[in-house]
């Protein structure tokens, strides 16, 4: 079993935002059951206890979340709190280094749509994160987003497979060259798949 370690801060200590973001920890890591159940809790009753300075990254681990679970029950009201800041980046103040940039707001935007079963708009919402990740020179971000980009592209009902493939190219690219080993298997499910379409 994956043991899970959050770095623990005073800002964060006992926090909604430190909740939020141990829920997504454990949907990245594989332990779906306690996910699903954290994140049943941490929708529960109104979102609006998500304010301050937490609301945007709390906000987005949970779409985050939604999105590896594939739990839409959530995702429209995500959708529509999020998207007033989708010129944002996410930014969990003062923590660990100073400050965490967790990724623009349009790739959450596109994850839930995409969840929302829409792959179009996730194309639209994944196009505008690449050219803000592009500005920040955020490789890890980038790489990301170009993988997901390129399953919307696949899940289109004309599958785009020559952008796909450019996608999955470009992403693979920075995979190996930043080192990225733990997006490896979603990399070679997609580029399997962008292969089957083609054929």
């Amino acid at each position: 079993m994956t043991t899970i370690h959050t770095r623990r801060s005073p800002e964060l200590e006992g926090s909604v935002l430190q909740d939020t973001i141990l829920t997504f920890l454990l949907a990245e890591s594989g332990r779906t059951e306690e996910a699903v159940a954290a994140l049943a809790a941490a929708t529960s009753g109104d979102l609006d206890r998500y304010a301050g300075m937490s609301r945007l990254p709390a906000l987005a681990f949970l779409a985050n979340t939604s999105a590896t679970l594939g739990v839409a029950d959530h995702a429209a009201e995500l959708y529509e709190r999020l998207v007033p800041d989708e010129r944002c980046h996410v930014v969990i103040p003062r923590w660990l280094s100073g400050g965490v940039v967790t990724g623009p707001v349009p790739y959450f935007l596109g994850r839930l749509k995409h969840l929302q079963g829409d792959p179009a708009s996730a194309v639209r919402h994944y196009e505008r994160t690449l050219a803000m990740n592009e500005e920040l020179c955020s490789w890890g971000s980038q790489a990301r987003t170009l993988l997901d980009y390129a399953a919307a592209l696949l899940a289109l009902l004309e599958p785009d497979t020559a952008r796909a493939a450019t996608s999955l190219a470009s992403a693979r690219a920075i995979v190996e060259e930043v080192g990225m080993p733990q997006v490896i298997p979603y990399l070679e499910s997609l580029e399997a798949l962008s292969r089957g379409v083609r054929s």
